[in-house]
């Protein structure tokens, strides 16, 4: 099996990452040089895709499964065509995305099927979130804490293209869910929980028998729901705010997402693009065992003179070419565009599993104590968004 991937930031880098866990050759396309998933794939083609469209064509009729890992409007409706065209399976439904990918249209389509939602300006209580309609992630999220302020701020964003989302904020813990179907008949996955730096972005997700039972079967039976409803072929993530044990839905993405698949391959050994390639090559979907083997603790630092933090994972976005190193530290996997010449400013995505959570705290602790020792590192931080 041969996988060819477009675009090589966040998604790119999970994708050729779980390839190469399954054993899967892979072709990265990207038009930037320095990318970070450039040296985990096996072949790496700067390239871009959208002024070079026949040349892209002729790379992707040498892979069995194509995934495009950017949100690029044009680039998406490219490659899409290009798959058409050379007769490639593609892991990218457009109908479901082009629900995903829109704050408002999405939030209308959970109206339609009654799902639970935070409740929507002006119909909630300060403090709010606020956030674009369009893309993806922490980008743009602002957490709002009066109506004057919140007018303040929509009038600066008035010239601005798309609408903003505002919505109350829910202070239960956040939770994710895959759902991977086939022609809309579902498969919910692990759930997953997530945790945030200040800027609510992702720098933590934590995997394994966590989550309360009941919580985890009603998030999947929504899951299950959204993809049916979708007609969903593919892979989509559903991302919640848990509000006195009501799953609210934030926002769906129906893509291969980055941090969650890498978390659920090691704690049940499901790799995400292995189904897709079930999935969109061989046109089934497999019966998998979803139940968590062990406990994964993954995040991700920024080392900077004597500093480590933790920290969202728009630092590994900004990574140079990253490398894989299993056992090193004591973690299980530290995946880092760390170098000799560059000992001072580095990142790195840190992996550490167990049975179960207790024993991974305590590897996952002596592994950062092991680390800082190496690199002469006198402070650690981890900080949480404000308390509002």
């Amino acid at each position: 099996m041969k996988v060819g991937i477009i675009g090589g930031r966040l998604q790119g880098t999970e994708s050729a990452y779980l390839a190469k866990q399954a054993g899967y050759q892979t072709l990265l396309i990207d038009r930037n040089p320095e990318v970070p998933g450039a040296s985990l794939a096996d072949e790496f083609i700067v390239l871009d895709v959208i002024n070079n469209y026949r040349r892209t064509g002729e790379l992707l009729r040498s892979v069995d499964l194509i995934i495009p890992a950017n949100e690029d409007i044009l680039t998406l409706a490219k490659v899409h065509q290009l798959a058409l065209e050379i007769d490639r399976p593609l892991a990218f439904d457009r109908r479901a995305y082009a629900v995903s990918s829109s704050k408002l249209t999405s939030n209308a389509f959970f109206q339609s099927l009654n799902i639970p939602v935070p409740a929507k300006w002006p119909n909630c209580r300060f403090p709010a979130i606020l956030k674009p309609s369009n893309g993806s992630g922490s980008t743009g999220v602002r957490t709002i804490n009066t109506e004057r302020e919140l007018k303040k701020l929509l009038m600066k964003l008035g010239s601005q293209p798309g609408n903003p989302v505002v919505e109350e904020f829910v202070h239960g813990p956040s939770l994710s869910l895959e759902v991977a179907a086939l022609n809309g008949e579902p498969l919910a996955l692990q759930v997953t929980e997530l945790e945030f730096d200040p800027d609510y972005d992702c720098k933590r997700v934590l995997a394994g028998k966590l989550v309360d039972p009941q919580v985890s079967a009603e998030l999947r039976r929504i899951g299950c729901n959204l993809a049916e409803s979708l007609h969903l072929t593919g892979i989509m993530d559903v991302e919640v705010m848990v509000d006195n044990d009501i799953p609210k839905v934030i926002e769906i993405d129906a893509r291969l997402p980055s941090q969650t698949p890498t978390a659920v391959l090691h704690s049940t050994g499901i790799n995400m693009v292995e189904l897709l390639a079930e999935i969109l090559v061989k046109g089934k979907l497999p019966a998998i065992d979803i139940i968590s083997k062990r406990t994964v603790i993954y995040e991700h630092i920024r080392v900077s003179g004597n500093l480590l933090e933790v920290t969202g994972e728009h630092i590994m976005a900004s990574a140079g070419p990253l490398e894989c190193h299993p056992d090193l530290y004591g973690f299980d996997q530290v995946i880092t565009d760390f170098s000799e010449d560059q000992r001072k400013a580095w990142a790195a995505t840190l992996i550490s599993s167990a049975p179960n959570f207790t024993e991974a705290k305590i590897k996952r602790h002596q592994a950062l104590k092991s680390l800082m020792a190496e690199h002469n590192l006198q402070v650690f931080r981890d900080p949480v968004p404000a308390e509002i």
